[in-house]
């Protein structure tokens, strides 16, 4: 194996955190559809004069509306989080500067005291 084709380190356990956080979304999305699914049949119950497959039509739909809201509302929480990160990572990068500029002033402020007392000696 050539250098180049080497993965890099912490490559695997990149790799295995990727896979954690697919399996992870694929139960959590199987949640919220066994959830939707058990709503589904309590709003059917609902309705007693529905024939088996009206119900099964039903069922159906009301799963199938309840997470496509799910889908939307985490898409506008996803695109609310790159939006927070945009903003915090730039009002990061203004304060970091402020602070090296502080400690550059500080710095040249205490060299100037030095010089000063080194002067009046």
């Amino acid at each position: 194996m050539t250098r180049e084709a080497r993965p890099g380190p912490g490559t695997g356990a990149r790799e295995v955190a990727a896979g954690i956080n697919q399996i992870e979304g694929y139960l959590l999305a199987e949640r919220e559809r066994a959830l939707a699914r058990a709503e589904a049949e309590e709003f059917a119950d609902g309705l007693p004069w529905l024939i088996s497959s009206q119900r099964e039509e039903v069922v159906r739909h009301y799963t199938d509306a309840r997470i496509d809201a799910t889908r939307r509302g985490l898409e506008a929480i996803a695109e609310r989080c790159v939006e927070l990160r945009g903003e915090y990572s730039a009002r990061y990068t203004q304060l970091r500067a402020r602070c090296v500029a502080a400690t550059a002033a500080g710095a040249v402020f205490v060299a100037g005291i030095d010089a000063l007392a080194e002067f009046l000696r």
